[in-house]
C-alpha cells in the first residue's frame, strides 16, 4: 500500500496522546463524524442484504456492527492485534493479505491514499470478490498523503473492472459489480 511510513507514523502520534488512530488531522470532530458514517453503512448493508462485510482499511474497526460475518483489513499490524482482541468474534488481516467472497467491501476514507497504482490493483481484486462496493472520500484534502481523484475519474476506474455506479452523492460512490446484478 502506498504511505505505508506514513500511517504508521500517524499511529505512533496518536497513540502517544491517547487519541483514535484517525485519518482526521483535527481531532475534534472525529467522534462525530464517525458516528454518522457508521449508521450510514450499516444502513447501506442492511438495504443490499449484505450477509458479510470487508471493511477495507478498518482502523479500530468503528464499522465491525455493520453485519455479523465482518472482516477488516489494515496496514498496521498492531491495530488488527487490538481488533483481534476487542472484537474475538470477527475476522482481521493485515494487508496485503488473500480475500474472500464478500457480499459487500467498503473503504471509508481509504482510497484516496493510494496510488494510482495501488487503486487499480485494489479495485481489480474487490472486483473479483464482491457484489458491491462503496467507497467514501473526503473532498479535496490537501497534504502530501492525499491523491485528490475527480469523481469523473473514479467512476471511470472503477467500472473499468466491471463495476457499474448506482449511487453517487457526496463523494460517496455505490458500485454494483456486473457479474452478480442484484435489484435495490
Amino acid at each position: 500500500m502506498s504511505n505505508t511510513k506514513y500511517w504508521f507514523d500517524r499511529w505512533d502520534e496518536a497513540k502517544s496522546k491517547g487519541l483514535p488512530y484517525t485519518w482526521f488531522t483535527s481531532w475534534d470532530n472525529y467522534n462525530a463524524v464517525q458516528c454518522d458514517n457508521v449508521a450510514f453503512v450499516k444502513e447501506l448493508a442492511n438495504r443490499l442484504g449484505a450477509n458479510s462485510v470487508l471493511d477495507f482499511g478498518c482502523g479500530y474497526a468503528e464499522y465491525n456492527e455493520v453485519c455479523e460475518d465482518y472482516t477488516g483489513m489494515d496496514i498496521i499490524p498492531v491495530l488488527i492485534h487490538e481488533n483481534s482482541q476487542k472484537y474475538p468474534s470477527k475476522k482481521f488481516s493485515v494487508l496485503p493479505c488473500a480475500f474472500e467472497n464478500y457480499d459487500l467491501i467498503f473503504a471509508v476514507a481509504v482510497m484516496h491514499y493510494l496510488d494510482h497504482h495501488d487503486f487499480n490493483r485494489y479495485v481489480s481484486l474487490f472486483a473479483r470478490h464482491c457484489k458491491w462496493f462503496y467507497m467514501q472520500e473526503v473532498s479535496e484534502k490537501n497534504d502530501d498523503h492525499t491523491i485528490n481523484r475527480d469523481t469523473g475519474e473514479i467512476i471511470d476506474t472503477v467500472e473499468y473492472y466491471g463495476f457499474r455506479i448506482i449511487e453517487c452523492k457526496d463523494r460517496r460512490f455505490l458500485f454494483e459489480n456486473n457479474k452478480h446484478s442484484i435489484a435495490l
